[in-house]
């Protein structure tokens, strides 16, 4: 796995790609590693952090993702558990700090989060909130 990984950054930063790891991922990788006792992966991704960007945790992140997890929750759709930390919602509130045109990935996310909270139908067609119906009409 840490050949193809090591290959596909590889292939990355040949074709011209800026590859950004968010300050969240490194730490749930680097806590387990470090849980693990596994130093020569703690040095690999150390090594890591001069070969990408690394997107730090801000301030303005954290609010995004209390943004975010908040509405989740006020959709009856929670993302962790209610003590968790939820490392998703941070990285998707990091991911919302970022404001460059050449992410298309991103630019997609941010339209199907826009129309998400706007209770618009998502690519599936079923509202946030709103269960689908069965075959027979009723709701599960």
């Amino acid at each position: 796995m840490a050949t193809a990984c090591g290959q596909w950054l590889r292939d990355a930063a040949s074709a011209g790609a800026t590859v950004i790891v968010p300050e969240i991922a490194d730490y749930e990788v680097r806590r387990e590693l470090i849980r693990a006792r596994r130093t020569a992966g703690i040095a690999r991704l150390d090594a890591l952090a001069s070969q990408v960007e690394y997107l730090a945790i801000t301030t303005t992140a954290m609010r995004r993702a209390a943004e975010i997890r908040a509405a989740a929750r006020q959709r009856g759709r929670p993302t962790a558990a209610d003590a968790a930390l939820d490392g998703d919602v941070i990285l998707a509130g990091q991911a919302t700090t970022l404001n460059r045109s050449g992410l298309p990935a991103l630019q997609r996310w941010r339209r199907s989060w826009a129309r998400r909270s706007s209770g618009a139908a998502d690519h599936t067609g079923v509202r946030p909130g709103v269960a689908p119906r069965s075959a027979s009409g009723t709701r599960h």
